[in-house]
């Protein structure tokens, strides 16, 4: 598996503060449940009940500091070489609600071939926010299971959101490549974005707008709206660009307006479609001035399909002329 799949851990990997620790006890889904009954128990008592929730604070930090108290016992071993004792203390810990602690189990059963206890393990962690278990358990799954793998792939994307949250840019762009790699539709919007605010990276709105198409053609029907809003601004920088110049330049600038709206129009951007009524009726026209009957029509086309009647009228004014290459008496009628 190490020679198919490379390490376990990523290079670089930094020792997490006591704090972080701790707050990573509170993705314990029952730690969740303890929290929100005591903040329920202060609502519906109207704050006379706080010993009731005090007690279940108490309860959740002893919880917390015991999970912790077990994982560095564990790790102790582990440098030590000790590794059933280290494996012992890491399941303790597990019990407590440590994602790092099911994980590290998850390394030390996949060392002993136990791979049916390295997949629980993994997907234990999985679930609590442990990026790197959620991909250990995306490669034992792919070939097998696909559809269930790609679940995994998509926790880990929400992981490294954490990452992105904590301005580590650099780790999440790494981890988000790694995913788009294996066609992560979450991972691509959220690259997307960090391009588009050029977090982490040089800011890019052309390969934000990539990242995003990417995302779509990938199933993540978040980055639709995304897609739509860039590419209709896009292509508003464009027509204006347009609308500073002159000759074939500015031709050029109106195309390329279009081809953006035409990509927001299809995300169901508001006012897309006017847009590309309106410029390929434009374009059309210019078009025809330069003689070039057959490409003009094209984009009279464009806007009549979005119901433009001028657009109606300027075709069927090229196809009822015999002398034009267009002519076609049936199409123009």
């Amino acid at each position: 598996r190490l020679e198919k799949h490379g390490p376990n851990r990523l290079e670089g990997a930094k020792k997490e503060s006591l704090a972080k620790r701790f707050l990573n006890q509170m993705k314990d889904p029952m730690i969740l449940v303890l929290l929100s009954a005591a903040a329920l128990s202060l609502w519906a008592s109207g704050g006379e009940d706080w010993i009731d929730a005090v007690i279940i604070l108490v309860i959740v930090v002893v919880n917390a500091l015991i999970s912790i108290s077990q994982e560095d016992n564990a790790q102790k071993a582990l440098e030590a070489g000790e590794k059933e004792k280290a494996l012992a203390a890491f399941t303790a810990a597990r019990e407590w609600g440590s994602g790092e602690a099911a994980y590290q189990a998850g390394l030390l059963h996949q060392e002993q071939k136990q791979e049916a206890a390295a997949e629980w393990a993994f997907v234990e962690a999985a679930v609590l926010g442990k990026k790197e278990a959620a991909w250990q358990v995306y490669q034992m799954l792919k070939e097998a299971r696909p559809e269930q793998s790609r679940v995994f792939l998509k926790l880990a994307a929400e992981a490294v959101r954490n990452l992105e949250i904590s301005e580590n840019y650099t780790e999440a762009i790494a981890w988000y490549r790694k995913l788009a790699e294996e066609k992560d539709g979450t991972a691509c919007l959220r690259l997307g974005w960090m391009v588009s605010q050029g977090e982490g990276a040089e800011k890019d709105a052309g390969k934000a707008l990539g990242w995003y198409e990417k995302a779509v053609a990938y199933g993540c029907e978040d980055a639709r709206k995304n897609l739509g809003e860039l590419a209709f601004s896009l292509g508003q920088q464009a027509e204006e660009k347009a609308g500073n110049g002159t000759g074939n330049q500015a031709f050029l600038d109106r195309e390329r307006a279009l081809t953006y709206y035409r990509k927001a129009q299809a995300q169901e951007q508001d006012g897309a479609m006017e847009k590309v009524r309106d410029l390929a009726l434009a374009l059309g026209k210019e078009k025809e001035k330069q003689g070039r009957d057959q490409e003009a029509l094209a984009f009279y086309e464009e806007s009549m399909a979005l119901d433009s009647q001028d657009a109606r009228l300027q075709a069927a004014r090229l196809q009822v002329d015999p002398q034009k290459e267009t002519y076609d008496l049936e199409k123009a009628l």
